[in-house]
């Protein structure tokens, strides 16, 4: 009977755990993982540390201008100069903006 039910407690405990795992990682893009690589791909030329345009290599810099950021990329005005970003970075980009932000 105790081993049945130490079964069925680690059964549930990994079931949950695996829950959460999931949630987790289906939350969306984080400006960690998934931003700032791109923030610095095709970016920094113009929004680093010394720029009177915002530094997107900082995060709470990046997060007061989210709105505007979002804007700009999805209406396809930023980043300048750089044809080569993709439909799903813009996408990516735009998501992360409009959906918190997540560093």
């Amino acid at each position: 009977m105790k081993n049945k039910l130490l079964l069925v407690l680690s059964m549930s405990f990994f079931v949950g755990f695996s829950a959460v795992a999931q949630t987790a990682s289906d939350t969306g893009p984080t400006y960690t993982a998934n931003i700032q690589p791109l923030f610095q791909k095709y970016c920094i030329a113009c929004h680093d540390s010394g720029s009177d345009y915002g530094n997107l290599m900082d995060y709470n810099e990046a997060f007061g201008l989210r709105k505007k950021i979002a804007a700009l990329v999805d209406g396809g005005r930023m980043p300048k100069g750089h044809s080569a970003i993709t439909d799903d970075e813009r996408d990516l980009i735009v998501q992360w903006a409009n959906g918190g932000a997540a560093q």
